[in-house]
């Protein structure tokens, strides 16, 4: 069975209930910025393929035109509050992490809308 990047956003908003644990919240910051990378990836394709994809596709939608460089500073926030949720695990999430990646992932996937 093949996923879209729709599935991430719906899987994260099934995982992300009030009141829910420290785990979850991370799978669900995590989650989110999937959805919006693979989103992201079907309307812009990467360049190219590296060790550091991410941050070379970020790069590269940075030296576009205007719609490319906001998603690119969406997804630039995104990674970065990834990154702290899946390899920070000593540093305690912010309280509007979930709400800002939620809000993030939701915009991205509205632009995007064909």
């Amino acid at each position: 069975m093949s996923v879209r990047p729709s599935d991430f956003l719906k899987s994260a908003a099934n995982m992300n209930t009030a009141g829910c644990d420290e785990m979850t919240k991370r799978n669900v910051i995590s989650r989110l910025y999937y959805a919006a990378y693979h989103r992201s990836c079907e309307f812009i394709k990467p360049a190219y393929c590296q060790t550091s994809m991410h941050r070379s596709y970020i790069d590269q939608l940075n030296k576009g035109g205007h719609l490319e460089r906001q998603i690119s500073g969406s997804l630039k926030r995104m990674h970065a509050r990834r990154i702290i949720a899946d390899y920070r695990l000593n540093e305690d999430l912010k309280k509007d992490a979930v709400t800002l990646q939620s809000l993030a992932a939701n915009e991205l996937f509205t632009k995007l809308l064909n």
